[in-house]
Parts: structure tokens; C-alpha cells; sequence
């Protein structure tokens, strides 16, 4: 859940994304007017209702049990005037990344990144409990790294064993560093270490040092735009072109950012992936509006049906079919079935309109549907991905459909006449909107 706060004075906004490096609290505790979100993944930015000038902070971001923000992400909203801006953790790391094209870093870790003294994603990693607390569980190796250093450079700890420690943490698996670990390391095999590792806590202490460098990146990245010191550098020459935005992209963009609109006085959202996604599946002449989609961009003096040899046909006809249709229409159906689908998965709300019947009333069942799927997967224990078993979406799409029970064959075909890759794409589109669907025929 996002935590919302007004807009800042100048009337821009600044995102900052954190958890556990910070918490909300203390990210206003320097930038009261801040937009609080949980750890950037995959899909955050294009959910954002951004302007030109508005500011980005990325300082943790999930990367393990959700898909990781990609780079060219940041980039479109860097190429609409947004200024993105790293530290700490996976910000951190993403700025050393992009710094070429226009994202800002800053701050230690930053730092050591873009030098190359460190280079890989786990250095910045660590295990924490799930939001809205993201409670802290175990200690990144750049903090090590840091104060390890620090003591080394205070002579307190020796060269060794500042590189023996290093290299036995890098080997162990992020989620089991800590501080105990290491002491647990040096009784079992280095106990001449233990004194240097006390003498590295009293330097700390003594000195009132901050050994958390993350955290410290995050509070220093904060005050910076609190105070307007970081200049807004000009967007990327390689960014003003369209070479870089490929398919995926555009694929990604439809299934993360929200179209709205007014119904009874409220404002609905939901992706354009979601809402081509809702009509496939119930609209119930969607297969003959795909159908007209496909034939009205067929290029050249051919016509569709021209363009497929014979036994290309059968390929993409259910055996009844092969049977029963003419050659002709064999063609047609293998066309339509053959169409490349990132049509639909990558066109703009523009492209795809011909294709829903009722733009307002499908984005109120993508939401309602939504609401219903995250209430019913919050009472599943364990993981969460797969809530319904594909003999059940198998039966809810025959029957939506008015297929056969279990008619693979059928099942096939239909998915395709309905601009469907094949049937697991079906199945996969087909669970979002199954607990609504579940629930509404259970008070009918």
C-alpha cells in the first residue's frame, strides 16, 4: 500500500521508494511531503501518475520473490522529464547501471559501484519480512565491507583479516550475514580475530560512527533533494529516438500502467493488458472483432487467405474442422490463428479499441476482479502465485466458452480465435479474473 503525503511546494512530487533501509517515517522525518511507496519491482513505475520535474528516489527494491524494476523501466520515465535518482541498495546499484543515460546516484555504495570495486547484486542484499514493516533480518556485505574498512583503516583489525572475513561472508548466502555470524565464525576457527572484532564495535560506538552505509546513503540522498542541490541533467541523446524501446517494453508498459475513468462518481483503474485480457476472455463476440482486427492489417494484394499454402492450413485446425471447412475457410481460421499477438499485448488503447465493446463497464470488472483476487489469494497460506489448479481454469474457460469438458483440441483453437498465443496464455489471463467469476456464481 502506498503511503500518500501531499504535493511539495513547487508542486512536483518526489517518489521515494524504501523498505527496510528506511522507513516511511523517517523518510518524512526529512522530506515531509514525500510520496512513500514499498520496495520498487518490476512494473512500480509505469503505475505512477508522473509529470515532468517530478522526482524518483530508488533505495531498496525486491528482487528475489518478485520480478526486479528493469532498466528500461527508469528509462522511459527518465525520458518524460523525470528525474530518477539511486542509493544505497538496489537504487544504488541501478544508477551505476544507467548513469550513462541520464539516472543520478550517490552516496558510498553508489560509489563503489560505479568505480567497479564492487560488482555483484548480493552486496546490497538482504532477507526482511513482508511490508508494510519490511523488518530488517539480516546484515548487506556492503555495510560489512564498510566497517571492516573503516576499522582496518583505524588500525584496529589487520589486512587480513578485514580480506579473510570478506571473502567468507561473500560465500555465504545473503539471508544468514550477520554481525553473530561473524563471531560465531571466528570461535569456531579465528579466535585471535574475536579482539579486533570487539575493538571494531568500541570504534564505533566511541565515535558515534554510523557502520549502516546504506542507511546512511538513503538519509544523505534525501536531504539532497530536500534541499534542491542536485541539478535536473538533460535527458540522454540515445533516449530521444524510439531504437531502444523494443517490444517488451511496450508489453510491459499495457500491463503496468493504469488507464482510468468515471463510473458513479468514482475513479476505476486497471492496465490495458488487463482490460484486452477481460474482453478475450467474456466478451462474447470478441472472436469475430479479432477477427476483423487481423484481416484489416493484412498488407499487399493478397488476401489473407491467400497467404497461407494448404497444408500450412490443417496445421492450425482442430481435426472436425480439417473435416468439415473448406479449403478457404481452413485458410482463414489458420491466419487468424497465426497472427502475431503482440498486436494485442503491445499496441496502445488507440490500436485496440475496435476490440471492447464497452471500455467503462470492462475496466470496473478488471478492478472489481482485482479487489476479489487479492482478498482471496491474502487467506492462502505459502506462496502465492499459483492460487488455482489448471484442471480448474481448464473447466471455467470450456465452459465459458461453451466447449466440450476437457476438449484440449478445442481449447487450443478457441484461445487463438481470440488472439490468444496458445492456450497456457489463455489459462494464465483466465486466473485473475477466476475468484470474481467463482464468487459471482456462487450468489447467482
Amino acid at each position: 500500500m502506498t503511503d500518500r503525503a501531499p504535493h511539495l511546494s513547487s508542486d512536483k512530487t518526489v517518489h521515494v521508494f524504501v523498505g527496510p533501509t528506511l522507513t516511511a517515517r523517517e523518510v518524512r522525518s526529512v522530506l515531509p511531503a514525500a510520496t512513500v511507496h514499498p520496495p520498487i519491482r518490476h512494473g512500480d513505475l509505469f503505475g505512477l501518475r508522473l509529470s515532468e520535474g517530478d522526482r524518483v528516489l530508488i533505495v531498496d527494491g525486491l528482487f528475489h520473490h518478485a520480478p526486479a524494476i528493469r532498466h528500461k523501466e527508469i528509462l522511459w520515465v527518465i525520458e518524460r522529464g523525470v528525474q530518477v535518482v539511486g542509493a544505497a541498495s538496489m537504487g544504488a546499484l541501478r544508477a551505476a547501471e544507467l548513469s550513462t543515460y541520464g539516472m543520478d546516484g550517490m552516496g558510498w555504495v553508489y560509489s563503489q559501484y560505479q568505480a567497479d570495486a564492487i560488482r555483484d547484486d548480493d552486496e546490497v542484499a538482504v532477507a526482511h519480512t513482508r511490508g508494510p514493516e519490511y523488518r530488517q533480518l539480516s546484515v548487506p556485505l556492503v555495510n560489512f565491507r564498510y566497517a571492516l574498512t573503516a576499522a582496518f583503516e583505524a588500525g584496529v583489525i589487520s589486512s587480513e583479516q578485514r580480506e579473510w572475513t570478506l571473502l567468507q561472508l561473500r560465500a555465504e548466502h545473503y539471508p544468514r550475514r550477520s554481525w553473530q555470524w561473524v563471531e560465531n565464525l571466528y570461535e569456531r576457527g579465528w579466535p585471535v580475530y574475536l579482539a579486533g572484532l570487539e575493538q571494531t564495535r568500541r570504534l564505533f560506538r566511541s565515535q558515534d560512527a554510523v557502520w549502516d552505509v546504506k542507511k546512511a546513503d538513503a538519509l544523505m540522498a534525501l536531504n539532497v533533494l530536500r534541499t534542491g542541490d542536485l541539478l535536473h541533467r538533460a535527458v540522454h541523446p540515445a533516449l530521444a529516438g524510439d531504437s531502444w524501446k523494443t517490444t517488451y517494453l511496450a508489453m510491459w508498459k499495457n500491463a503496468h500502467h493504469k488507464l482510468r475513468a468515471e463510473a458513479s462518481g468514482d475513479e476505476v483503474r486497471a492496465s490495458l493488458l488487463d482490460v484486452i485480457r477481460y474482453a478475450q476472455i467474456f466478451q462474447p463476440d470478441f472472436k469475430e472483432r479479432w477477427a476483423s482486427f487481423v484481416t484489416q492489417r493484412s498488407s499487399g494484394p493478397l488476401v489473407p487467405e491467400e497467404l497461407i499454402p494448404s497444408a500450412g492450413a490443417d496445421y492450425w485446425c482442430t481435426p472436425s474442422e480439417v473435416a468439415s471447412l473448406s479449403e478457404s475457410a481452413r485458410k482463414m481460421k489458420a491466419y487468424v490463428r497465426a497472427f502475431d499477438t503482440k498486436a494485442l499485448t503491445c499496441g496502445s488503447a488507440d490500436d485496440c479499441a475496435p476490440l471492447v465493446e464497452n471500455w467503462v463497464s470492462v475496466l470496473q470488472r478488471v478492478a472489481l476482479a482485482r479487489a476479489v483476487d487479492s482478498e482471496m489469494r491474502s487467506t492462502l497460506d505459502g506462496w502465492e502465485d499459483r492460487a488455482v489448479s489448471e484442471a480448474a481454469l481448464i473447466a471455467r474457460l470450456c465452459s465459458t466458452w461453451s466447449l466440450a469438458p476437457n476438449d484440449n483440441a478445442g481449447l487450443e483453437a478457441a484461445s487463438r480465435d481470440r488472439g490468444f498465443r496458445d492456450s497456457g496464455e489463455a489459462l494464465a489471463a483466465a486466473e485473475r479474473f477466476f475468484f470474481l467469476a467463482l464468487a459471482e456464481e456462487a450468489l447467482s
